[in-house]
């Protein structure tokens, strides 16, 4: 019906009520990050009316800029982040704990995954595949497509298609 059920408090900050990346689902879990620097965090979803107080399960305030969305493997959350400094990160889902965070050209598409492995092309149009392990950051391979991107790689039919400012790249077998 369109009716509201619930809400939650937490992605309004000093910068206004921004949020760029699409939320997380993890069975019962909504992972959610504000644009522009803001807040990040975690709510179990469910109930009724404002849930702020019963359901969010931790917040933080201020989180590198975020404008890819993650994906989520085994209680964490591969995140991309358009700051340098920490381009991809892996964060507990239920605590928020930051597990690793490695630097990079910064990203604005989402992390995909596809055959076990997880696909991010930054802004310089490096495709970077990494393993899922919330340990370490494990990197399998960096494919240069020498052009700019902001895109996310898609996955059809075993097929990855990354978008360049002037091109469109099928890689598969």
């Amino acid at each position: 019906t369109g009716e509201l059920i619930w809400t939650c408090d937490g992605l309004r900050h000093e910068r206004g009520d921004l949020a760029y990346s699409s939320p997380v689902i993890a069975g019962d879990l909504c992972f959610v990050t504000g644009g522009f620097r803001g807040p990040a965090m975690a709510i179990r979803l469910g109930g009724t009316g404002n849930v702020t107080q019963h359901r969010r399960l931790w917040r933080t305030e201020k989180n590198p800029q975020s404008i890819g969305s993650g994906v989520y493997v085994s209680g964490v959350v591969y995140r991309p982040n358009a700051d340098q400094r920490m381009s991809l990160q892996c964060i507990e889902i239920m605590t928020g704990k930051i597990r690793w965070s490695v630097p990079g050209k910064g990203h604005w598409g989402s992390v995909v995954m596809a055959g076990g492995l997880l696909y991010a092309t930054d802004q310089q149009g490096r495709s970077v595949v990494f393993k899922p392990n919330p340990d370490k950051y494990e990197e399998v391979a960096v494919n240069p497509l020498e052009e700019p991107s902001n895109s996310t790689p898609a996955v059809s039919d075993g097929d990855l298609f990354i978008r360049t400012a002037g091109h469109i790249f099928c890689i598969g077998n």
